[in-house]
């Protein structure tokens, strides 16, 4: 948000989630299979897109179907000794249309959930999200950002009917992951932890 950066937030005190989501959305842009999938005919990796308020999804504009985009539904912080613990809480949501789930498809061929053991795949071969310090002129080597990724659902939604009422409709297929991540408790802002023990 440039108000945001335009008021002196940077790097240096971006909000862990926010983080997690970023490194989140670069593991999956890295993934050529999803590339592939979701990059659009020049495969571009920005299609994947960083969405983190996407809560009205009726609103949302992607240029195309089939989409994915993740999001940041909820994050939760607690104390534990000397730092605190988070739980970020990243939904990567795969949007498009289908004339009606309930629909039979041909057996023995991938289909949608093929797409999503993948995803689930990428993510949690992943999991401790390790982040390059160079990125952000560090230089200190890589650390991992997260302890561990948690699988917490998959479920499905109808978003709208599309096409004029042809009966092409348009889903939601959302893949949530839970992120543990260890914040510093002694600084205003907090850092992920790994950031501050190698003064990244």
């Amino acid at each position: 948000m440039k108000w945001v950066v335009g008021a002196g937030f940077d790097w240096t005190n971006t909000a862990p989630a926010e983080m997690i989501l970023a490194r989140h959305v670069e593991i999956l842009r890295a993934d050529a299979t999803l590339l592939t999938l979701f990059g659009g005919v020049a495969e571009n990796p920005l299609l994947i897109r960083c969405c983190p308020f996407a809560t009205d999804k009726n609103s949302l504009e992607l240029a195309s179907v089939p989409a994915l985009f993740a999001t940041l539904p909820s994050t939760d912080r607690q104390p534990i000794p000397g730092a605190n613990r988070e739980t970020v809480t990243v939904r990567d949501v795969i949007r498009f249309h289908s004339e009606g789930v309930g629909s039979e498809e041909p057996i023995w061929e991938p289909g949608l959930l093929s797409v999503v053991s993948h995803l689930i795949g990428v993510v949690q071969s992943a999991g401790n999200l390790p982040y390059d310090t160079d990125t952000n002129g560090a230089d200190v080597g890589i650390v991992n950002l997260s302890t561990r990724v948690d699988l917490q659902q998959v479920s499905l939604e109808q978003i709208r009917g599309v096409d004029g009422g042809t009966g092409a409709n348009l889903w939601d297929l959302s893949v949530d992951f839970g992120y543990r991540v260890n914040v510093n408790a002694k600084t205003i802002p907090p850092r992920l932890w790994p950031l501050v023990t190698v003064g990244a």
